[in-house]
C-alpha cells in the first residue's frame, strides 16, 4: 500500500482532517487483518508509533539490514555524511540499520554533528513549512549551522554518483 499517514495535516492543525483521513487508513489496514506496517518515512513512523493504534511500525531500513543489506559494494573511498531526522532521534536502531546498510555498501559514513538523539531539526519534515512562511526566518541559524558542519565534513572534491 502507497499512502500518506497525513502527518503535515496533524502539524498545520488540521486535526479533524487528520484523525478522518489517518483513521480511514486503519481501518484499511486493520479490516484486513494487517498487524505491522513497513515505512521508509520518518513521519510515518512517528504517525504509527503515536497514533497507529495495535499496528506494530518498523522501518525499510531496518528489515533491509536484518535481511542482508543491499548488493553492490561502491568501489573506491566515498564518504557520506548521515543526517538523523529528528523523527527518529531516538530511535537507536533505525541509526545502526542505515549506517549498516552503508557501511555494507563500501561507503564510509561520517557522522553530522550533532547526530542521533541531539540531531538538530531542519525543520522540513512534512514540507509544511512552505506555507508557514513568515516563522522561516527564526530556523535560518539553525540551517546556516548545519550547513557549515556538513561542509567542514565533506572532503573538498567531486564525486560522481552513479
Amino acid at each position: 500500500m502507497l499512502d500518506c499517514c497525513t502527518k503535515p495535516s496533524h502539524d498545520l492543525g488540521r486535526r479533524v482532517y487528520f484523525e478522518s483521513m489517518f483513521g480511514e487508513m486503519l481501518a484499511y489496514l486493520s479490516g484486513r487483518g494487517v498487524k505491522a506496517v513497513l515505512v521508509a518515512c520518518p513521519s510515518c513512523f512517528l504517525v504509527f508509533q503515536h497514533h497507529g493504534k495495535c499496528i506494530r511500525v518498523r522501518t525499510a531500513y531496518e528489515v533491509i539490514h536484518e535481511s542482508g543489506g543491499i548488493d553492490g559494494a561502491h568501489p573506491g573511498d566515498r564518504e557520506v555524511v548521515v543526517h538523523d531526522p529528528c523523527a527518529l532521534r531516538n530511535e537507536a536502531d533505525v541509526h545502526q540499520a542505515i549506517r549498516g546498510l552503508l557501511t555494507g555498501m563500501g561507503l564510509t559514513v561520517a557522522e553530522m554533528e550533532p547526530s542521533g538523539k541531539r540531531t538538530v531539526c531542519c525543520e522540513e519534515g512534512g514540507r509544511e513549512h512552505c506555507l508557514r512562511f513568515r516563522a522561516n526566518h527564526r530556523h535560518q541559524p539553525v540551517r546556516q549551522l548545519q550547513e557549515q558542519r556538513i561542509s567542514r565534513r565533506m572532503p573538498k572534491r567531486n564525486y560522481r554518483w552513479k
